[in-house]
């Protein structure tokens, strides 16, 4: 029940929080949340250089 947890809420949180913002074309990096390595880096990598308006905001963003 533990492992259903631990990989069920993180995308699930994720989904709601991103369509509740207006991302709804990301939901589909909402599974790779919880993914394990080296598949969860590429959710990382796509907010840092997909999502993400340019490197001057990134580097301004807290």
């Amino acid at each position: 029940m533990g492992l259903l947890l631990l990989t069920a809420v993180s995308p699930t949180v994720e989904a709601v929080v991103l369509v509740s913002l207006g991302f709804v074309a990301t939901q589909g990096l909402a599974p790779q949340a919880a993914a394990v390595w080296p598949y969860d880096t590429y959710h990382d990598l796509r907010w840092l250089y997909v999502y993400h308006d340019s490197w001057s905001s990134f580097r301004l963003s807290p």
